[in-house]
């Protein structure tokens, strides 16, 4: 890996990288501060049962945010647009951290909030990535971006793993404020010296709309957009119906709200350790060895056996390993090479349509979870732990054969060959 970075980046390549790595630690160490205290909080407040409903809340939420962003992005430059990010984040962390034992309904509005602001600020991150970086170095330095921001998830999982019970959950939301600053510091390192050179794809200047229509009219005439936007709903939909399965045994085994939040701490710990290994060294082997194609057909095919043996064993153990195995692959292998496949597609789809799939796409397929969930406890309520397990099954089937059938027959899939 070391000599195909020396070989493949120039000087100032080399410097957009550290910059961008530093940008993804400190995404992710305050992301991961976020996710245990509001998982906690949540269910404390409100229960297991409306995790649906809390997941169809996300969807005009999202809306909302990739409607802002695709309009404003090239209006006001990425850097304003990351320092009113971070301006909201720092807002909502402070006022939930004094409201969220007060107010009944902020636990309700602060997970909204965590779930999609790690998609919108690594968003941004990626967009200026994808027009820098080509698929000559994108195999090993996707996988060093991703395990940097592994571990600044290691590194902030470790705040509510060790913390929570001794200081309360809500006072932990202090932690991520000077982290801030560093990332607005190294993301505005990162444009003015991708910014100093000629080599770089041009971001969108201000010409023509930036909205969320537009975004989704890119998607609807690109079969490969819709390709991704599928291997997107099929993750998101599978790890969100196996969060519910965890969240019930979690509600029904651990019955304090800061003893939860130090559970999820730690269990978050252990798969952002995993995600540093998969991200620092086994995906780079793993694409060496089988390609991008090879490495798309792994995921479904090794979570499909996970989920079989949570069949064959259903124990909160193998639940349990099942859901880590699956956020792991999440945040590393799969996010790896699904940033890949957007390398050989036009600028405007970089930031624009990318922006609707990853933003919008990403969260709101909770909603389509949600929906499952709501009709298999209408229906079949006995049975809920087992159809979850078995559609999961299903689905990871189905994206199997579609990650096949599109790499055999798609154009744009030749262009992902790596030499």
């Amino acid at each position: 890996m070391i000599s195909l970075l020396k070989n493949k980046l120039k000087s100032w390549e080399v410097w957009f990288v550290i910059c961008a790595m530093a940008c993804s630690f400190f995404i992710s160490f305050e992301a991961s501060i976020l996710k245990p205290v509001g998982n906690s909080l949540f269910l404390s407040t409100y229960g297991v049962k409306l995790f649906p409903i809390v997941w169809l809340a996300v969807v005009p939420a999202n809306f909302l945010i990739v409607h802002l962003y695709n309009r404003y992005i090239s209006h006001i430059g990425p850097m304003r647009f990351l320092l009113a990010s971070i301006g909201v984040s720092a807002v909502v962390n402070i006022s939930s951290a004094f409201l969220l034992d007060r107010i009944s309904w902020m636990p309700f509005f602060f997970y909204i909030w965590k779930d999609i602001y790690i998609m919108l600020m690594f968003q941004q991150l990626w967009s200026i990535i994808h027009s820098t970086v080509n698929l000559k170095g994108a195999q090993a330095l996707y996988g060093i971006f991703y395990a940097m921001g592994g571990l600044g998830s290691v590194v902030g999982c470790s705040i509510p793993g060790f913390l929570a019970v001794k200081f309360g959950s809500a006072h932990l939301l202090f932690a991520p404020l000077l982290g801030y600053t560093f990332l607005a510091l190294f993301f505005r390192f990162c444009l003015k010296t991708r910014d100093a050179h000629p080599e770089r794809e041009k971001i969108p200047e201000k010409a023509g709309k930036s909205n969320f229509g537009e975004g989704v009219r890119l998607i609807r005439g690109n079969s490969f957009l819709l390709f991704i936007l599928g291997l997107v709903v099929l993750m998101q939909v599978v790890a969100t119906l196996l969060d519910f399965q965890i969240n019930t045994l979690l509600e029904q085994t651990i019955p304090t709200k800061d003893g939860r939040t130090e559970f999820l701490g730690r269990l978050f710990a252990v798969i952002n350790s995993v995600n540093v290994f998969l991200q620092l060294i086994g995906s780079f082997l793993l694409i060496r060895v089988v390609g991008v194609a090879g490495a798309h057909l792994a995921i479904p095919a090794y979570l499909g056996l996970t989920v079989a043996a949570a069949l064959i064993h259903p124990s909160f153990a193998f639940i349990t390993f099942s859901y880590a195995s699956t956020k792991s692959m999440d945040h590393s292998l799969f996010g790896i090479v699904k940033e890949m496949l957007y390398i050989p597609l036009k600028i405007e789809e970089k930031f624009k349509a990318k922006a609707v799939i990853d933003i919008f796409v990403y969260r709101t397929s909770k909603a389509l979870a949600s929906l499952i969930v709501l009709a298999l406890e209408l229906f079949f309520i006995q049975y809920l732990d087992a159809l979850i397990s078995w559609g999961v099954l299903l689905l990871f089937t189905i994206w199997f054969s579609m990650v096949y059938f599109t790499f055999k027959r798609h154009p744009l899939s030749k262009q992902l060959v790596v030499n």
